[in-house]
């Protein structure tokens, strides 16, 4: 459906997927019999375990059943053959590259884990968490964005047009760049707020709040990495080429390592969940993406030279004036209500947020930044 430009049905997909296991978890676990029954065993309490899987399972299948119309619509034809399918043998050979990459994504979590581990509890709930956050936030910005532009660069590089190719990749990652750095600010700033008001409650204290929230800071300021990483890598792919970002991934793992080891032992106190060793874990993580992200750059630069990388750095100060404009904004309104309720001081926070978010895109047009421009117009031609 994505070489169709369809793109709709596969990210609801995604959140099907999420339902199903939401279904799992509130309904079927505590109504799954623990005591009886195929999935019986000895529960300590009164929700059955198995339902989170068949929840996941439950979600696997509605993943695929509303992806459905949309493969009728374009006409897809599913069907066995015994017959040698050209471009197959391509297909496969730069699979494994990916599956490497994806398999060093993960070992990315359990160097986490492994150094998380031994520090104080709690650290490694307070950066799963915050991870998840910084991610809610990216793919919004920037996994959409990667996925809608994939069709269009493969098509071009197949044409072997890079000139095209070039011209459509730069006002892309220009606009990762305006939206991604106000996005790493109000992380860093509303942190601690949003981390509240959403969590907590029962078990989870206000010092889990502060450990969640000081992780939060920290992975927030390799956002601009995350987001552009989502497309660098599918250029790449577009290319043909999934070996370079395999390679350039494992060197940044392995650099990762290095630096959170290193990074542990001095950002952070180790006996406190609030203000823990655990952030230096987020920053590694942090430095090695901002880096990935800008040999990735780099390598594609040489490539494909019609990528104007001149004019996009040198509208990055511009960018990050705006950005740290608005954060001041919103940072100047959380302070002045510190000691307000929480519920007032977020509400507030969100309000002059999304006031500072759009004076953000006022300061960049001031700033005679195009994407402060372009981003509104193509909202405003969707409505239309």
């Amino acid at each position: 459906m994505n070489a169709h430009q369809q793109f709709l049905l596969p990210a609801l997909a995604i959140s099907m997927y999420n339902i199903g296991l939401i279904v799992g978890a509130v309904w079927v676990a505590p109504n799954l019999p623990t005591d009886s029954g195929w999935f019986a065993y000895a529960a300590s309490g009164d929700s059955n375990v198995y339902g989170l899987a068949l929840g996941a399972i439950l979600g696997a299948v509605l993943h695929l059943l509303i992806q459905v119309p949309g493969l009728v619509r374009v006409r897809a034809r599913l069907r066995p053959t015994w017959a040698q399918v050209e471009g197959l043998g391509q297909v496969l050979r730069q699979m494994l590259p990916r599956m490497l990459g994806l398999a060093v994504t993960q070992l990315n979590f359990l160097v986490n884990l492994y150094f998380a581990g031994g520090m104080v509890t709690g650290s490694n709930t307070a950066l799963n968490v915050a991870w998840f956050l910084m991610f809610f936030a990216l793919g919004v910005i920037a996994q959409s964005a990667g996925t809608a532009v994939f069709p269009t660069l493969a098509r071009l590089a197949a044409d072997g047009d890079l000139k095209n190719f070039g011209a459509r990749l730069t006002p892309v990652l220009g606009a990762l760049l305006f939206l991604a750095l106000p996005a790493s600010v109000g992380l860093m700033v509303l942190g601690e707020p949003i981390v509240r008001v959403f969590l907590e409650r029962s078990a989870w204290l206000p010092e889990a709040t502060a450990g969640t929230a000081w992780a939060l800071a920290f992975f927030a300021i390799g956002m601009t990495g995350h987001a552009l990483l989502e497309v660098l890598s599918r250029a790449f792919y577009a290319l043909s080429d999934t070996r370079t970002p395999v390679m350039v991934g494992v060197a940044a793992l392995l650099s990762n390592i290095v630096l959170s080891a290193v990074f542990i032992r001095f950002i952070g106190d180790p006996t406190s969940l609030a203000r823990g060793s655990f952030a230096g874990l987020a920053l590694a993580n942090s430095v090695t993406t901002l880096a990935e992200a800008a040999v990735l750059w780099w390598l594609l630069q040489r490539r494909v030279p019609a990528l104007d990388s001149r004019v996009l750095v040198g509208r990055l100060g511009r960018m990050l004036a705006a950005a740290g404009l608005m954060g001041a904004v919103v940072w100047g309104v959380m302070t002045a209500l510190s000691g307000a309720p929480t519920v007032v001081v977020v509400g507030a926070c969100g309000v002059s947020g999304v006031v500072a978010y759009f004076g953000y895109f006022g300061a960049g047009a001031a700033l005679r930044l195009p994407e402060a421009l372009l981003i509104p117009r193509l909202l405003l031609r969707r409505r239309a």
